[in-house]
């Protein structure tokens, strides 16, 4: 999708002679989420190591992910829980 998007930008602005700019990148949103509930998003146990943290996000990601027919809130769901695993596993 982005792609098409960068694109479809991209030949507007060479219509319009603003062939310099780029298109405007998406902010992913803050998500609030405690260890627990990461826990929970990535069907992990505490005690989890980063291995596993990895191993359960990219399982998940692999079935989620907007390309392979999920969304982007379950995605940004994944990596942040993944995010804030590996930061206070550290």
């Amino acid at each position: 999708r982005q792609y098409v998007m960068n694109h479809v930008y991209k030949k507007l602005s060479a219509s319009n002679g603003n062939e310099q700019q780029e298109a405007p990148r998406k902010e992913t949103p803050a998500v609030d989420m405690n260890e627990s509930q990461a826990l929970a998003i990535l069907g992990l146990k505490a005690g989890a190591s980063a291995d596993d943290i990895v191993r359960a996000h990219r399982s998940l990601m692999q079935k989620l992910h907007p390309d392979r027919g999920g969304n982007d809130y379950l995605a940004s769901q994944l990596n942040a829980a993944k995010e804030l695993l590996l930061k206070n596993h550290a």
